[in-house]
């Protein structure tokens, strides 16, 4: 672990020079004169960007996805503090289009260096170089899944010298093995000891540079974020943070289902509705859109467009479509096979009742039956539906006839819902579209 302070320095040497690098290629593509003051100054919003996140640093326990999102917020944060600081410093005159460019050259660059750098070390610490060793206390369902962790997960560098429960505790014991053992990082169970305990550990560990860890009792928790909030100087755990709710997120939500419906719109749309609206007609009678009352964000009806795939009845706002269903017509087998039925829910996206991706949205007969039976159904109403979502491309797609099927479907909408980030939308938006071209087993 000797060469894990360098790390950090080496992160912040890279950046600067990814950001010099994009800096000069891009004044010299713009024919601009390269001019020392503007890279500092751009340097300068760089740190002040930094300071203003607070979420910079890679760490050894760092996800690729969570990390992208991070270096996403920050390099929108310095986009902002760049442009006013050359504007309010040096008065330049460099356009907002070269801006954007090096930004998104810079963005990229960070990306590919973050990505690599953590595989990089992952594989290095699987070799069984840069580890840490770790000393467990406390037996409880928390520190049992952390020290299994731990001995599969060898990428994360942690070596484990054991897991001593409450019953076998002894202070002078567990003295003499962390400094025999050369023990970097102790991991305590929260509630275990009592407070003289506690702070008798606290006290070895801080005189002899060893970082103490605390493991709250979360076991119940699962897939939940928590998130550490402080209500004045009284430091909470928020339950669950909906990703969504924030600002950014969002907003680059939205900007991508307005930019992505639009293109479907002009794209596909404006010739595919008078062609199928020919062959709908052409085989049963009835409007060409099908549409339909679903449950949306805060549980709020919309009217939900398709295309029409079965004959006018009387049971549709409240039986689902089911394997060899009467109502399905020839084309509307077809359509529905292939996923062609949804697209008019783009105008529904366009319009801010969905989502290209999300919780698909439930008949509001079926949101008030399965409310009454699935624990935290209504959770999946904390976003905007969508066209697509995480359990149709892990195969809860279609008709939801077993009590499995409705729970699958509801603990996918969860987790989607509690780690949403952008590129887990692209990924579930290029599944859809690879499984649409195979057909799907479920659609009927």
């Amino acid at each position: 672990m000797k060469y894990s302070k360098f790390l950090f320095p080496l992160q912040i040497l890279a950046d600067v020079l990814l950001l010099e690098i994009s800096w000069l290629i891009l004044v010299r593509i713009f024919g601009y004169e390269i001019l020392a003051q503007n890279v500092i100054v751009s340097l300068l919003a760089w740190f002040i960007s930094i300071y203003l996140f607070g979420q910079y640093r890679v760490r050894r326990f760092s996800r690729i996805p969570k990390t992208i999102q991070n270096v996403s917020r920050l390099t929108f944060i310095f986009l902002g503090t760049n442009i006013m600081m050359q504007q309010a410093i040096l008065k330049n005159e460099m356009g907002l289009k070269f801006y954007f460019i090096f930004h998104f050259a810079f963005f990229i660059s960070i990306v590919l260096f973050r990505v690599a750098s953590i595989k990089i070390m992952k594989q290095y610490r699987s070799l069984g170089k840069n580890f840490r060793n770790v000393l467990l206390l406390g037996e409880t369902a928390d520190t049992k899944n952390l020290c299994k962790t731990f001995k599969e997960s060898v990428e994360l560098g942690y070596r484990m010298k054991g897991l001593i429960p409450k019953s076998n505790y002894d202070f002078e014991e567990f003295k003499t093995q962390s400094i025999t053992d050369d023990v970097n990082e102790v991991f305590i169970a929260a509630g275990t000891f009592s407070n003289d305990e506690f702070n008798e550990i606290v006290d070895f560990t801080d005189n002899n540079l060893i970082k103490i860890r605390v493991v709250p009792n979360f076991s119940g928790f699962l897939a939940s974020n928590l998130k550490l909030d402080y209500v004045g100087f009284q430091p909470i755990l928020v339950h669950r943070e909906i990703a969504l709710d924030d600002i950014v997120n969002s907003t680059l939500k939205r900007a991508f289902d307005i930019v992505f419906s639009l293109l479907v719109i002009l794209g596909v749309l404006s010739w595919l509705m008078p062609l199928m609206a020919l062959i709908i007609k052409w085989e049963s009678k009835g409007a060409v859109l099908f549409k339909q009352k679903r449950s949306g964000i805060n549980n709020e009806d919309f009217d939900c467009y398709k295309f029409r795939s079965m004959t006018v009845n009387s049971d549709s706002n409240s039986k689902q479509a089911s394997k060899g269903d009467a109502r399905i017509t020839k084309v509307g087998a077809f359509i529905r096979k292939t996923s062609i039925d949804e697209l008019p829910q783009f105008f529904n996206v366009f319009l801010g009742d969905m989502s290209v991706v999300g919780p698909r949205p439930h008949m509001v007969k079926h949101t008030m039956e399965f409310s009454n039976i699935v624990d935290r159904y209504m959770l999946r109403h904390y976003v905007k539906p969508g066209i697509t979502g995480l359990a149709q491309t892990m195969g809860f797609r279609g008709e939801t006839k077993t009590m499995h099927e409705i729970k699958g479907r509801i603990t996918l909408d969860r987790f989607y819902i509690e780690n949403w980030n952008f590129f887990l939308d692209l990924k579930i938006i290029y599944k859809t579209v690879v499984n649409g071209a195979k057909g799907e087993e479920n659609a009927y």
